[in-house]
């Protein structure tokens, strides 16, 4: 009889679908698993003192699983190991444990073998080793954060990487002239902003995906690129470094304009090293 709720692939307890007793997770990142992880950020020897978070670089990671298919015959071990070679078959697996259980990465397979080892075998035994690649680096909050914006300070929980929100600002009634977004560190201290030349009619709205480095437009109903609306600042990112995870601070995001009522949103996944 194998233990459930230890490991969980596409939301798939490996123990009650595939009678795997799980031995070992190692290697994951958002602490999944129990190995240390490597977590070297910067490949770039020429970044200097002062490094920009857009030289950056998460590497993809290796992990592993381990453990064993306790079936009731052999039979039912080989449907079993045949089964979570199917499940990776069909592209990416979403990887969740009872270590992290509000966190997930995705995973490719890179290799697996099932060994039998005899006399075990003959109760449907058999030892399996999963060797994956996570090529995001990274885990991921099970749900994303959302938040209005205005002129008040919204704050953005964070997780341990970087977080590269989407934002949208509405025309909000009209005539909302020259938005400016303003991210603050836990401080109050401004550490990015990012301006705009437009003057957004009621039913107007941009849409910034820092993720992409895309901005998109609409006005009357109409998409269009909106890349040359851009006038100032940068792309805004939502960092760990910005905030203060022990005392419950964290970097906040403020929405203003030189005339109009500002009215927007803020969306992103937090992510762990």
């Amino acid at each position: 009889m194998a233990t459930t709720g230890v490991l969980y692939l596409n939301d798939r307890d490996v123990g009650s679908d595939w009678s795997l007793n799980v031995a070992a997770i190692n290697g994951f990142p958002g602490g999944l698993g129990g190995m240390t992880r490597d977590v070297a950020l910067n490949e770039d020897a020429q970044a200097g003192p002062v490094l920009d978070p857009r030289r950056i670089r998460i590497r993809p990671k290796t992990a592993e699983i381990r453990g064993y298919i306790d079936a009731a015959s052999v039979a039912a071990a080989i449907t079993a190991l045949d089964g979570l070679r199917a499940l990776f078959a069909e592209g990416p697996v979403a990887v969740r444990s009872v270590y992290a259980p509000d966190r997930y990465c995705l995973a490719h397979l890179l290799s697996h073998d099932g060994v039998a080892v005899a006399p075990a075998v003959l109760n449907g035994q058999v030892e399996i080793t999963l060797s994956l690649m996570v090529p995001d680096g990274v885990a991921f909050r099970l749900e994303p954060d959302g938040y209005a914006l205005s002129t008040a300070r919204t704050a953005c929980p964070v997780g341990t990487a970087f977080s590269f929100p989407a934002l949208t600002i509405n025309g909000n009634g009209g005539s909302l002239t020259n938005p400016l977004v303003t991210l603050r560190d836990a401080g109050g201290q401004t550490v990015q902003t990012m301006g705009f030349t437009i003057v957004l009619a009621a039913n107007d709205y941009l849409r910034v995906d820092s993720a992409r480095g895309a901005i998109d437009k609409s006005v009357a109903g109409t998409v269009t690129d909106g890349m040359s609306l851009w006038t100032s600042g940068d792309f805004p990112i939502i960092r760990p470094g910005d905030a203060s995870v022990e005392a419950g601070g964290y970097a906040t995001v403020e929405l203003t304009a030189s005339a109009g009522t500002t009215k927007g949103g803020i969306s992103y996944l937090r992510r762990y090293l």
